[in-house]
């Protein structure tokens, strides 16, 4: 057998798992995860959009098909990635992240307030033409990474030490900051047609103090 032979088989049994990894297949839907009000929501828009171009059904008859169909659907990928996951794990070679991930209805946005001669100020709200303060350093990819999570995501010892740089620079660009607050706003999304919905708790706080 050829070197080129040898080289492809290699490849292909790399690249096959992973494509197999990152078929974007959902999670199996159950009837807990069918119950909240977002979900039922949901139902009852497609029942009512599936009914309107011919299709009747109603959100109780489409929460089980979707619940019948996720499921065997999710089977089917744990049957094609098993043979795969024993070299997967002992090579590292698993594509264990969502390539096609969905978008989260309660984003959050980076928020740096800072206390300055006693009072407290907004200086950045991503994505607010009013708060701009380091926007662009902000929008850089690497450090969007770090702050970029979702509501329910963990931070790491990362967070805590880009928290510490953020207040570095409010601290280095005007001596009367006496503290610096950085916190993800939970900003839930609204349907177009109705109002836009109150921001959500303050999430991954941070306060930092300047040295004495």
């Amino acid at each position: 057998m050829a070197w080129s032979d040898i080289r492809a088989a290699l490849i292909l049994a790399v690249l096959v798992p992973n494509v197999i990894y990152a078929l974007p297949v959902p999670p199996a839907l159950t009837p807990e995860r069918l119950s909240t009000p977002l979900r039922q929501r949901e139902l009852q828009e497609w029942s009512a959009t599936l009914t309107a171009v011919g299709l009747p059904i109603s959100p109780e008859d489409l929460g089980d098909r979707m619940t019948r169909l996720t499921t065997t659907t999710a089977s089917v990928h744990r049957a094609l990635k098993a043979p795969f996951r024993p070299i997967t794990r002992l090579t590292g070679t698993n594509q264990s992240w969502p390539l096609f991930g969905s978008a989260t209805t309660h984003p959050t946005r980076l928020t740096v307030e800072v206390v300055r001669s006693g009072q407290r100020q907004v200086w950045f709200r991503r994505l607010d033409p009013e708060h701009p303060w380091l926007q662009e350093r902000f929008r850089y990819r690497r450090l969007r990474g770090i702050y970029d999570l979702t509501p329910g995501a963990r931070t790491s010892g990362t967070y805590r030490r880009f928290a510490q740089g953020v207040a570095d620079w409010a601290f280095d660009a005007v001596p009367e900051v006496s503290e610096v607050h950085i916190y993800l706003e939970e900003t839930p999304l609204a349907y177009p047609w109705e109002p836009p919905l109150p921001p959500g708790p303050a999430l991954h706080a941070v306060t930092i103090r300047r040295p004495p």
